[in-house]
């Protein structure tokens, strides 16, 4: 339904085939402990949100760039519903701790009020790289000739 409110497909049925990534949606509610999936404790005095995001039809395991910075933009906004359940500490902070599936991210966000409108003026995320692939190559000879 949503698909078709975006105008991304006519028919309902049409979205899961044409339009499985959008609208991407965002789950929020606010800063409660939890157990990731790994079984890791995440306590609610270390994250500012709780945030699950449906992606390609399915929860995502952690949390990712994009979805990260449109929840820090949109917990600059007062009167959104993320900015409504922010912990009050990330309210007056620059940081936020959203926390996921798999752990907690953090973001950081400003905005400000402009000819009435809220202009936002920093999102920046911070990610670490993993190793995605480790084997070797076996190249032959004439390729070096």
């Amino acid at each position: 339904k949503a698909a078709v409110i975006c105008n991304l497909v006519e028919k309902e049925e049409e979205a899961t085939a044409r339009s499985p990534y959008n609208p991407f949606v965002c789950i929020v509610s606010e800063p409660r402990d939890y157990r990731t999936f790994t079984g890791m404790d995440v306590a609610s005095g270390n994250i500012d949100i709780v945030s699950r995001l449906l992606f390609m039809l399915k929860m995502h395991q952690t949390h990712p760039v994009s979805g990260t910075v449109c929840l820090g933009a949109a917990a600059r906004i007062p009167g959104s519903i993320v900015h409504s359940i922010l912990s009050p500490a990330a309210k007056s902070s620059r940081v936020i701790r959203i926390g996921h599936p798999a752990g907690a991210i953090s973001v950081e966000s400003e905005a400000e009020a402009r000819n009435g409108a809220i202009a936002l003026k920093r999102a920046v995320v911070t990610r670490t790289a993993r190793r995605i692939l480790d084997g070797h190559v076996y190249v032959r000879n004439p390729v070096f000739s």
